[in-house]
C-alpha cells in the first residue's frame, strides 16, 4: 500500500479544532443575520444554525475557511430558505 498525499486524514486534534471553528462560526453568522441584534437581520438565531449546518454539510470540512466568503454562502442559504416559507 503506497502514500497517497491527496487524502485527507482527520485526528481526533483536527476534530476538536472543528467543533471550535463550528460553534465560533454560528457566533459569527448569529452577529450579522439575526432578526433582533444582528447587522443584516434575515432569521432567527434557529434559522441561522439551519442554514450553517445545510452549509458545513454540503462539503468536507477541509474545504472550509469559515470566513466571509463561507457566510455569504451561509446568507444565500438563509435567503433561499425564507423565500420557500
Amino acid at each position: 500500500m503506497g502514500f497517497y498525499p491527496y487524502l485527507y486524514y482527520v485526528t481526533k486534534k483536527d476534530m476538536k479544532k472543528y467543533s471550535v471553528l463550528i460553534k465560533e462560526f454560528y457566533k459569527y453568522c448569529i452577529t450579522f443575520y439575526e432578526l433582533r441584534n444582528g447587522i443584516y437581520p434575515l432569521t432567527t438565531k434557529k434559522g441561522i444554525i439551519a442554514a450553517c449546518n445545510e452549509y458545513l454539510e454540503s462539503m468536507p470540512l477541509s474545504d472550509i475557511e469559515f470566513d466571509s466568503v463561507d457566510r455569504e454562502r451561509v446568507r444565500l442559504i438563509i435567503e433561499k430558505n425564507l423565500t420557500q416559507i
